[in-house]
């Protein structure tokens, strides 16, 4: 009986060290996430002579304690200038007291400023070091630096969090650009012509308010450097040609009402893709077949068959009209933005021309079906 009782003892001196253990792991794990930096995005500059680096790192710091029930943090954009990543990194972990992690940071952007100088040499940390995920999104920042060291979104407080979303969304990505990380980024640099695209991020004043950031062009990056600029609807057009997301408007004129448009918004779109080879030279053939809804007409409109065909016809030559016209653009300067060059090589591998876009002839078709349209059949 007495070596019963004492066992029982013994098993609930246990149990409570065990508990009372886990109460101070818990009291020491709200003061060890108190003493956490988390960085969400890195803004890459480059200072006015381009012989060093400017890197400003977006973080938040969490207060949390046993009392509180929510949850509260601090955004902070901590700037650092030296001569690498690594040494701006350094110098940030010697001015915080506080333990700085990487692991959730979103986005990484380079300011066109050091976009157009080349930024490779600072480039390799973040493909390198452990710290950083391969899944971290790129893009160009084409705004002023202190936008995006003093500006807080409305939607969500860090600028790192907010533009990640804001690329997971196809419907404000494929009008106007495209989304790549690390990982793609360092793959596409081994592929046909090694010719990147990035998103361009900008800003613009809303009611004179606040600062918004946006999706606004492509940038072509080649060698860590940016070639060129892709703006207004030519991200459309690039899109269409390289079967990436593509969402979006078409304005074609309203045939019933002179100087008014009509609109069709993209559903949906597939791509098919013939090469022919002979003599060296390539033509490239690609059907591009889009499926529209009917969404807006300015002034009166009355729908019918022959109405549709008729935006039908306008749609295909636009779209025809300006594949090819950004086609040219980019073969003159003598560079493959279409990936022309990696098809090349998948389907002729023995094929010795390494610079296929200067002998190319691109014919594109275009066939855009109106699918549909509201219950209003007639607007005045």
């Amino acid at each position: 009986m007495g070596k019963s009782i004492k066992k029982i003892r013994v098993t609930a001196l246990v149990l409570l060290i065990s508990l009372m253990s886990g109460l101070f792991q818990g009291c020491n794990s709200y003061r060890d996430l108190d003493d956490l930096i988390f960085i969400t995005s890195v803004l890459v500059d480059t200072n006015d002579k381009l012989d060093g680096v400017v890197v400003y790192f977006e973080a938040f710091k969490p207060t949390r304690s046993s009392q509180q029930s929510a949850n509260s943090e601090t955004r902070i954009v901590y700037r650092m200038e030296s001569n690498t990543i690594s040494g701006a990194i350094d110098e940030l972990h010697r001015m915080t007291s506080s333990t700085l992690t990487f692991s959730h940071n979103k986005i990484i952007l380079f300011t066109k400023r050091l976009a157009k100088h080349g930024f490779g040499d600072y480039f390799d940390l973040f493909d390198r070091s452990q710290e950083f995920v391969v899944r971290t999104l790129i893009a160009i920042y084409d705004a002023d630096a202190k936008i995006y060291e003093d500006t807080e979104v409305k939607e969500e407080k860090m600028v790192g969090l907010y533009l990640f979303d804001l690329l997971q969304n196809n419907e404000s990505v494929s009008p106007m650009g495209v989304k790549i990380d690390i990982k793609e980024f360092m793959d596409q640099r081994l592929v046909g012509d090694k010719v990147n695209s990035v998103p361009i991020v900008s800003t613009y004043s809303k009611d004179n308010k606040k600062n918004v950031f946006v999706i606004n062009g492509i940038s072509l990056v080649k060698g860590y450097k940016q070639i060129g600029e892709l703006r207004g609807m030519d991200p459309l057009y690039f899109n269409l040609l390289l079967k990436n997301e593509a969402n979006g408007e078409i304005d074609v004129n309203n045939p019933q009402e002179k100087g008014k448009l009509c609109v069709l918004q993209i559903m949906n779109y597939s791509l098919k893709s013939e090469l022919e080879y002979k003599d060296g030279k390539l033509t490239v053939k690609r059907e591009i077949t889009v499926n529209t809804d009917f969404s807006e007409a300015q002034k009166k409109i009355d729908i019918n068959k022959k109405l549709f065909k008729q935006l039908e016809i306008e749609a295909e030559e636009q779209i025809e009209e300006n594949c090819i016209k950004l086609f040219k653009q980019y073969k003159e300067k003598q560079i493959d933005v279409f990936d022309i060059q990696e098809e090349f090589d998948r389907k002729y591998p023995h094929a010795e021309n390494k610079n296929v876009i200067t002998s190319t002839d691109l014919k594109v078709k275009a066939i855009v079906n109106i699918e549909g349209t509201t219950t209003t059949e007639k607007f005045k």
